[in-house]
């Protein structure tokens, strides 16, 4: 390790160009990621590697044209949230970046994508890494409810969830009802906002049953509250466990 943190082999003038790479991507190579989003958080990153509040270990970089920076030496102070902002470079389907004023923008490639469901990704991902009411159990409607009201869309309860099961307003099966939104059974066909709920992720209930719900980001991609109290992630559908339906709120399609 060299001073200040840099390790060996790296200079000043190293971080300088690779801080100049990631200023060269366009705006809809990069995607809002756990650290503070997009370009912004890799910046900041950069600096705190230049104040020497790091160690080093090893992560893959984006090409960007130049083969030497596919795989090199990076501090890892906050190693994880770094790994998040590089894997949004994807440069594919849904992007999103900070404004000047500090606020999250979001696009998608999609025609289909509506104003609000927008609006609701990009609160979602003002909450990526943050606590949402820590040491809480099974929050994960209640954080969707939050950020659907941040945004000022207000959907209602459905009196026919999807899973036939009694429902309210702290569950997520009361997002998914063919009475307050369009069912969604192809995860293929979602949209950036649409809500996703997961069947039998705890509890041993069934993989009919719904028992988790999550915001729809783009990419294969969602933003959800874990049923175990950790904070709010960024995540694979994949990774959570058995996809069962998505929704689009009618709410969505109102001014």
């Amino acid at each position: 390790m060299a001073e200040n943190g840099i390790p060996a082999g790296w200079g000043n003038d190293k971080v300088e160009e690779l801080q100049r790479s990631f200023a060269q991507l366009s705006p809809g190579s990069a995607a809002s990621s756990g650290l503070t989003g997009g370009l912004e958080g890799l910046q900041n990153t950069l600096n705190n590697f230049q104040s020497g509040n790091t160690t080093t270990t090893t992560v893959t970089l984006p090409p960007q044209g130049n083969d030497k920076y596919a795989s090199t030496e990076t501090p890892g102070s906050d190693l994880d949230k770094l790994q998040q902002s590089l894997r949004g470079f994807s440069g594919t389907g849904n992007t999103s970046s900070r404004t000047s004023s500090g606020t999250s923008s979001v696009s998608s490639s999609s025609s289909d994508s509506s104003p609000n469901g927008n609006k609701v990704v990009s609160k979602a991902l003002e909450w990526v890494g943050k606590d949402f009411r820590p040491g809480e159990r099974e929050q994960c409607a209640n954080f969707v409810n939050d950020v659907l009201g941040s945004a000022g869309i207000k959907t209602a309860s459905t009196n026919k969830p999807i899973d036939g099961l009694p429902t309210g307003e702290s569950m997520a099966s009361h997002f998914f009802g063919e009475d307050v939104g369009s069912i969604i059974k192809d995860k293929n066909q979602l949209q950036v906002g649409d809500l996703v709920s997961w069947g039998g992720t705890y509890g041993g209930y069934s993989k009919d049953t719904i028992t988790h719900v999550g915001i729809y980001v783009g990419n294969g991609e969602v933003v959800d509250r874990s049923t175990s109290a950790g904070p709010v992630q960024r995540r694979k559908i994949e990774s959570i466990g058995d996809f069962l339906a998505g929704v689009r709120p009618f709410a969505y399609s109102k001014s």
